[in-house]
Parts: C-alpha cells; sequence; structure tokens
C-alpha cells in the first residue's frame, strides 16, 4: 500500500472519529444542522456573472437563498434579512452596471454584491482577488511608524496591488495635484508624492491628530517636501464633527449613533470646494477617498471641484451596503461625463475601489 493511501486513511479515520462527532455537538448547541458534504461545494455558490443577462441583480438574493439551503440545509430566516436590503435597490445596482465602462469592472462589481450577499455563510469560497499583484512595486517602499501589522497589509495593497490606480487608465502624474482624503499613516500619501514630484503636491487630509502627528513624523523620516498635511475631516459642511477615538478605524459619527460611553474626539470638518477655494488652488488632477463611510458627505461637498476640474477619482465604496449604488449614482449626477470602473485590493469583502476619469 502507497503511503499516501495510508496517511489518507488515517486522516479519514481522525476526522470521523474525532472532528465529525465534535462538529456535529458544536452545531446541535447552536440549534444548526451540518449536511456532510464534499469539500468543494461547501465552498462554493453556484451562481456566475452573465454579462448577457440585462438585469443580472434582479434575482441574485433570492437566487442566493435558495442555493444556500440547497446545499447547506439552512433557514435561519435573520440571515437573509441583509438580502433584502439589496433586494429593495436592485434598479440602482443595475444602474452602476450600466455606467460601468469595461467587462472587468462588471464582473468585479458582481462578485462584490454576491460576496457581501453571502460572507455570513463563512463557507463561500470568494471569487474576490487583488485586480493586481506586482512583484516590484512602482515606486520605492518608504519607511513608516505604526502598527506593524497594519503598515504591512497597507503597503502590500498600495504599492503592490495597486489599490488607488488602475495602471494605464487612472493614475498619478508628475505635477498633478492629489487630495489624499483619509491619509492615515501616509502609506497613499508617500505613494501619491513620489508620483507627482517634482511640481506637483499633495494634500493629504487626516483629522486624528495623534495619527496626524504619526503621518507628520513619517513625511519627515522620508524627506518628503510635496505632501502638506490637513488636519481636518472632509464633509459636505464646514464645522465641528465627532471622530471615534480609534487609532486603526477613526470614522466620523452621525449624533443619532454617538454613544456616550464610547471616546470621541471632537474635529473640524471643511469641503473640497471650499478648501480649494480658500486656498486658490487652480486645478484638482486627482481625489483618493478612504473615510470609512463618510464618502458620501464628502463627494456632496466637492461638486464644483467635480464639475470644474473633473479630477481623476479613487472612492472606496466599501464601507456601507448602500455606497456600492449610492456613491456612483451619486457621482454621476454630479458629473455625468464620468467613466466609471471597479477594481479590487484584496481577497475579503473589504477594498472595492470605484475609479471615475
Amino acid at each position: 500500500m502507497r503511503e499516501v493511501d495510508v496517511l489518507h486513511k488515517i486522516i479519514n479515520f481522525i476526522f470521523s472519529t474525532f472532528c465529525l462527532p465534535i462538529a456535529n455537538y458544536m452545531a446541535k448547541l447552536c440549534k444548526c444542522k451540518i449536511k456532510i458534504i464534499p469539500f468543494t461545494q461547501i465552498y462554493h455558490v453556484n451562481i456566475s456573472f452573465n454579462k448577457e443577462i440585462k438585469n443580472v441583480f434582479h434575482d441574485l438574493p433570492e437566487q442566493i437563498i435558495k442555493d444556500c439551503k440547497r446545499q447547506f440545509h439552512d433557514s435561519r430566516s435573520d440571515l437573509f434579512e441583509f438580502m433584502l436590503k439589496y433586494l429593495e435597490n436592485v434598479d440602482k445596482l443595475n444602474s452602476v452596471l450600466n455606467l460601468l465602462s469595461d467587462d472587468t469592472s462588471k464582473q468585479i462589481y458582481f462578485e462584490a454584491v454576491k460576496y457581501r450577499l453571502t460572507y455570513w455563510i463563512s463557507r463561500m469560497e470568494p471569487a474576490l482577488r487583488p485586480s493586481y499583484s506586482n512583484n516590484v512595486p512602482k515606486y520605492p517602499i518608504p519607511l513608516l511608524d505604526g502598527p506593524a501589522e497594519m503598515i504591512k497589509r497597507s503597503v502590500k495593497q498600495v504599492y503592490f496591488n495597486s489599490q488607488y490606480e488602475i495602471p494605464g487608465i487612472v493614475e498619478v502624474k508628475k505635477g498633478d495635484t492629489v487630495i489624499d482624503a483619509g491619509a492615515f499613516y501616509g502609506d497613499s500619501a508617500l505613494y501619491f508624492e513620489s508620483a507627482v514630484s517634482p511640481g506637483g503636491i499633495v494634500y493629504a487630509f487626516e483629522p486624528n491628530h495623534k495619527i496626524a502627528n504619526i503621518l507628520n513624523e513619517n513625511i519627515k523620516n522620508n524627506n518628503r517636501l510635496n505632501i502638506t498635511v490637513i488636519e481636518k475631516g472632509l464633509s459636505d459642511q464646514s464645522s465641528f464633527a465627532k471622530l471615534s477615538d480609534n487609532e486603526e478605524i477613526s470614522m466620523i459619527v452621525d449624533d443619532e449613533k454617538h454613544n456616550i460611553s464610547d471616546k470621541y474626539l471632537e474635529i473640524k470638518t471643511t469641503t473640497i470646494d471650499e478648501f480649494v477655494t480658500e486656498r486658490d488652488i487652480k486645478h484638482v488632477n486627482f481625489i483618493k477617498m478612504d473615510i470609512e463611510g463618510h464618502e458620501n458627505s464628502a463627494i456632496k461637498g466637492s461638486v464644483h471641484v467635480l464639475q470644474k476640474f473633473q479630477p481623476k477619482l479613487a472612492i472606496s465604496i466599501y464601507h456601507r451596503y448602500f455606497d456600492f449604488y449610492d456613491l456612483p449614482l451619486l457621482i454621476n449626477n454630479i458629473n455625468p461625463n464620468y467613466k466609471m470602473y471597479i477594481r479590487h485590493a484584496t481577497y475579503n469583502w473589504s477594498d472595492t475601489i470605484l475609479f471615475c476619469i
């Protein structure tokens, strides 16, 4: 008997003797049912994108529910409530799909929506993957202070996975004026600075004072001269706002969502339109937004800039489920001359980016 057959029998014995009984016991505790089916079926939701179908999103949630029930014998209705939000907006999803300028964008958009409708199952094999994976970074990788794992992940996405560019289509160029909304520790700002120098400038918006201090140090330590840090949040008006005091994910919160037991910072906000006017900026070439769900408000505060300059855009649309359709439709309403693309930068639900040019 071959060694591989012996090993296979040992694994099967361990699995059937120990793993399955434990799993079934845990399932009973959770009041769930486990159906023993092949690994490839467990991790597959058998619904694929078909660009020939006019309204591809119309039946998607119902198909997913049927497919999941068939495969997993899952009847927990509470897990399907999330889908109902999409059912109410299938027309908007299809409208966005029709705005996208290439088949790659349409495929990614469909898969991203499908993933968000099914990732709670935790058994789906994701079709999402980084759109780009470069062995050699486009620009030298800077030295960055900050949480090691977070910096490592951010550098990989920005420098190797082209998170905020589509090579050959939507790129930052020498001499550009760039607005980096949500600069964080500086991975994207330093990337953009490498692209615009010499002659260009990056305005890096980071409202969290503690993070902004590290951002300034990272700029200084890398001897970058063409980055200006703005310690304000971007919104649809100049005012004050509450920012969650979280160094990993700082986000502006609405008053009705404010919990007095949580820690918040009071920050100043401005609009892109007002900022450009006050600074007498003659042209804006590129805007990147990754501001944890506040993109909608920031876009509403940039109507004049989007109409007058039509800057290239890299907008995160993954923070809130309705951003998937609200943000593209909002931008199209402001400036219908934009061509739109979708790309993705990770193997999970996060970092789906809308590009406009």
